[in-house]
């Protein structure tokens, strides 16, 4: 008692025994390694947290992908970054307005803007903008309701 098991290869044994093809599918199943991992401790920095730039946020390799396919296109790479959350806001809401969701569709889609904004690609006033229409919208909906 206050021991802990350890399932090594003799006690996997026991599994091999009772589960046909354990051994065939996973070999090494139950080896115990030798030798630890090796880390190597570093100083935490908070640079991401405390930065609003896009650029920080979505790290080199994304910033550069965009940069090189925007270029396709002759357009910098925070722009191509805007259409892409704005053609995701529009598929998500497109799928769920199909699927029956309606006007409902377009406030669901509308965390697709939160994400834009918090990575730094939109001003926050244009999440202030889209709230305000989805409270139109909300409104709207229920004025028809009730004519």
């Amino acid at each position: 008692m206050g021991e802990d098991l350890l399932l090594n290869e003799e006690g996997g044994t026991i599994f091999s025994i009772g589960i046909p093809g354990l051994g065939t599918v996973r070999k090494n199943l139950f080896e115990v390694p030798l030798s630890d991992i090796e880390y190597e401790e570093t100083d935490w920095t908070f640079a991401y947290q405390e930065t609003f730039n896009w650029e920080t946020l979505l790290g080199d390799d994304t910033v550069t992908m965009f940069g090189d396919f925007g270029a396709l296109f002759s357009i910098e790479a925070k722009t191509l970054a805007q259409a892409m959350v704005i053609i995701m806001f529009m598929v998500i809401a497109v799928v769920m307005a199909i699927a029956g969701a309606g006007s409902m569709a377009v406030i669901l889609a509308v965390p697709m803007l939160l994400i834009g904004a918090l990575l730094g690609l939109f001003p926050i006033v244009v999440l202030g903008v889209a709230a305000s229409l989805v409270a139109l919208l909300i409104v709207w909906k229920f004025w028809l309701r009730s004519t």
